[in-house]
């Protein structure tokens, strides 16, 4: 699902460890997790489509990935990979369901990494762990299973374990590119950041692949953090001028003019980027499109642009199923924009379609897991509306219900959210000192938990620790609707503190 390669979004409660991500070269070795197939043109189709994956070049590994599965139709593995890079359920559930056929011909590695595709609906994050350490044990000098294990860290939130599994794939393989992309994110956007380290690792990268775009938005996002909006400019046209297909380099490109104030040419970039992309990623396009006009202050003229947003999807992406995933997205997006500027009969009518639109969703996956987890995110959206309309009960109901549903999930971070949520009502109600037991249990990297923190502190007098956090929140370059939203009420409180 090409969800995975944003790192965003809301139709799925885990990230998945991305089995196709990991390549360096487009060779095998004795000492590395083996691709079964009949065929050596399949072979060589899925090795290159892994290569491109690596490098952040979806679009161009999806046909090659379809041309191995052709040329081996009992190809395991490439129908995993292939599953993992759809956009709908749809194609989520084929994919799936052929790879667990044909698993019995695969060597005992590749039918772990087809089991995890039960453990991502099912949200078991320990799961898939344990799926990882078996495979790192079983190819010990593998800097392929290494990162795997590193990626099943990070899910669970374990960042000292996932850096020394990352750092440990190096040592492994120091010419292997997907290690040090890798490595450049961690340390660019988990805590604790060390963006030295990450342009290190950003800048072996463009070593490695110095002809491919996503070392340079690696860079570019570097540079952001850094508050060096000029330079990941560059960085980020660099990655266009190589690959003018890149849709992530457009977009990234428009995000450092976003946060410059250059809105019309950062609603350029974006159309660009909207011209390149396929399937989800045009709404994605699209979506960012909307958030400049947060960005430059103006909700009303953003849920216009929404508005025209969803008229556009049907005639934007033709396939049914990433249809239903774009507008249940949008649909968020109007929810939360109605939200902020008080048309709670715009952000219900948002709601229930997205409700709608998401339970179909859940129907096409076909598992009862994540059935659970869609009526739990439903319940999430729905509390949080009766809760900014001030119908604390009624939110504070809902909540509960959705952690009903979570409760049995070996997930470990499930909760995460419900408890932001919970700290938000206790929030409302003044209740400052419960909010922030809440929040503690919440995901400290999330930009509204540390918002709804700082207005807690600020709540119970301590100025100092709420300015810390709205500081932190201003400096902070990376654009979704929620950062666009929250940074107008930021800088504002700023500029009333002296």
């Amino acid at each position: 699902m090409k969800h995975f390669r944003h790192h965003h979004g809301i139709l799925f409660l885990a990230c998945a460890v991305l089995f196709i991500a990991a390549c360096g070269q487009q060779k095998e070795s004795t000492d590395d997790v083996p691709v079964t197939t009949v065929s050596d043109e399949a072979r060589e189709y899925y090795l290159q489509a892994r290569y491109l994956h690596e490098v952040g070049r979806n679009d161009d590994a999806i046909p090659l990935l379809d041309k191995a599965i052709a040329a081996d139709s009992t190809f395991a593995l490439a129908y995993c990979d292939r599953g993992y890079l759809s956009d709908n359920a749809v194609l989520w559930t084929t994919y799936r369901d052929l790879a667990e056929r044909y698993a019995a011909g695969s060597s005992e590695a590749e039918q772990l990494i087809i089991s995890s595709m039960r453990k991502f609906e099912e949200s078991d994050t320990e799961g898939m762990l344990e799926i990882c350490r078996q495979l790192a044990e079983m190819y010990p000098r593998s800097a392929r299973a290494r990162l795997f294990l590193a990626d099943a860290y990070d899910n669970l939130g374990q960042t000292g374990e996932c850096r020394k599994a990352a750092e440990e794939a190096v040592k492994l393989d120091s010419e292997y590119p997907a290690a040090h992309s890798f490595l450049a994110y961690e340390y660019t956007f988990n805590e604790p950041i060390d963006l030295g380290k990450a342009e290190q690792y950003a800048r072996s990268y463009a070593d490695l692949a110095p002809e491919e775009s996503e070392p340079f938005i690696r860079l570019g996002d570097v540079y952001r953090a850094q508050d060096k909006l000029l330079e990941a400019h560059e960085a980020y046209a660099r990655a266009v001028e190589l690959q003018p297909g890149h849709t992530t380099a457009h977009m990234k490109k428009g995000h450092a003019n976003s946060f410059m104030g250059h809105y019309e040419e950062a609603r350029a970039d974006y159309r660009s980027a909207l011209n390149t992309a396929e399937g989800l990623d045009r709404m994605y396009a699209l979506n960012y499109s909307v958030i400049t006009h947060v960005m430059d202050n103006d909700i009303e003229a953003a849920l216009e642009a929404n508005q025209d947003e969803l008229q556009q999807l049907p005639e934007l992406i033709t396939d049914p199923g990433t249809l239903l995933r774009a507008r249940s997205l949008c649909c968020i997006h109007r929810m939360n924009l109605a939200i902020w500027t008080g048309k709670f009969d715009i952000a219900r009518e948002a709601f229930e379609n997205y409700a709608s639109s998401y339970r179909r969703i859940a129907e096409q996956m076909d598992s009862p897991e994540f059935n659970t987890m869609a009526e739990a995110n439903i319940l999430r959206y729905e509390s949080a509306l009766h809760a900014h309309m001030g119908e604390y009960d009624r939110g504070r109901e809902l909540a509960d219900r959705s952690a009903e549903y979570l409760k049995d999930l070996k997930n470990p971070r499930a909760m995460e959210n419900v408890h932001l949520l919970w700290g938000f009502i206790a929030l409302k109600q003044e209740n400052y000192t419960k909010a922030l037991e809440h929040f503690k249990r919440a995901d400290p990297e999330n930009i509204v938990v540390k918002f709804r923190t700082a207005q807690a502190e600020e709540g119970l007098g301590n100025t100092e620790r709420a300015m810390k956090l709205y500081r932190e929140i201003a400096d902070y370059r990376f654009l979704d609707l929620s950062v666009a939203l929250i940074r107008g009420k930021v800088l504002g409180r700023l500029g009333t503190v002296s």
